[in-house]
């Protein structure tokens, strides 16, 4: 599943620099590759997660010239929310509830890492465009990877 997750992350990162930059401000502001690492990691775990964000900012890295740490560096508090998502929590509707909540946050915080680096955020209604289509996606994310979650292997629990 690692390189499902990595040629997630390099479709994710053409989808955000090539399409979705084509929107303008609105499109700019959806952290596409940070919404599925969301969902994935509130599924799969972080280490897939990971992936996905690295081969996603390497993406979005080479394809803007700017430095791929920075693309890292927005895209990893994704990872982090999406683990804190999956945080003992049993079924799908909660699961996938608490996976769109950890996208609006990976929207956010892509949102902030770039604003503060590259200059001011996209304007209101692009900005709440962007965090809830994040949302959204990292919703569906988690509700559609929910059966391909690991299961404890255990005889007894």
């Amino acid at each position: 599943m690692i390189l499902v997750a990595a040629l997630l992350g390099v479709c994710a990162g053409l989808l955000q620099s090539g399409p979705l930059a084509l929107l303008g401000e609105g499109g700019a502001a959806i952290a596409l590759p940070g919404a599925l690492a969301a969902g994935w990691a509130a599924v799969r775990g972080p280490r897939e997660a990971v992936v996905l964000t690295f081969a996603a900012a390497a993406v979005l890295g080479v394809l803007s010239e700017a430095r791929v740490g920075l693309f890292a560096l927005a895209l990893l508090p994704a990872v982090a929310a999406g683990t804190l998502a999956a945080a003992d929590v049993p079924g799908r509707r909660t699961r996938s509830l608490r996976a769109a909540l950890a996208g609006v946050w990976a929207g956010a915080g892509y949102l902030a890492v770039l604003a503060i680096a590259a200059g001011p955020p996209p304007a209101g209604a692009s900005l709440v465009w962007g965090v809830t289509v994040a949302a959204i996606v990292a919703g569906l994310t988690c509700a559609a990877m929910f059966p391909l979650r690991p299961h404890d292997r255990r005889l007894f629990a």
